[in-house]
């Protein structure tokens, strides 16, 4: 679950954090800059990282793990050129084989706000004192659901492919596409290439 909070102001109701390009699951939102304190030693993220780099523009649920030094209590994120804020998650146990550096998660949902191409996204680690570490920078490469460029978004020196098919659907599906190139070779997930 999303943590956005309901706030009544002049009796206007929003919800906190909903228009952020990205939104962190049980995260808690702050306003304004994320804390970062390069000059700091510690605390300090020491890895974080997801299963891939590319990411559509909409999508949900994208997990984030990560490694911070044992006096880290939170860790704050954010892209730190976009939106108005942060989001903070707790640190979790120590991860005894890594010298009992703590282990944290964070799943993300990247909104239709987060702009295409390459983007930063960025982890801070803080301490029991709110003080924060530097800067963990990783890049994320953001693609419009219906794929018009391939990876031209993140890469200008990727040619564009000649053709693109999209489907989508707004339910759960088990589905096995062929597709007939103009060449007369089928392509599918197990023949992916239209080479002769």
């Amino acid at each position: 679950m999303i943590a956005l909070l309901l706030v009544a102001c002049d009796g206007q109701e929003y919800l906190v954090g909903a228009s952020e390009p990205v939104r962190v699951h049980g995260g808690v939102f702050h306003e304004g800059a994320l804390p970062v304190d390069d000059a700091a030693i510690t605390p300090l993220v020491l890895n974080a990282g997801s299963v891939g780099a590319i990411i559509t523009a909409g999508q949900a649920s994208m997990p984030y793990s990560g490694l911070a030094t044992p006096d880290s209590y939170s860790v704050a994120v954010a892209f730190p050129t976009l939106g108005t804020g942060f989001w903070v998650v707790p640190v979790d146990g120590p991860d005894v084989t890594q010298e009992n550096a703590l282990l944290f998660d964070v799943t993300a949902d990247f909104t239709t706000e987060a702009p295409y191409g390459l983007q930063t996204l960025s982890f801070v680690a803080i301490d029991g004192e709110g003080a924060p570490g530097p800067r963990y920078d990783t890049t994320v490469c953001i693609l419009p659901e219906v794929a018009t460029h391939n990876l031209a978004y993140c890469d200008p020196n990727t040619t564009p492919q000649n053709a693109v098919i999209s489907l989508s659907w707004d339910t759960d599906v088990d589905l096995d596409l062929i597709v007939v190139a103009p060449n007369g070779k089928l392509v599918s997930s197990k023949m992916p290439s239209t080479a002769l």
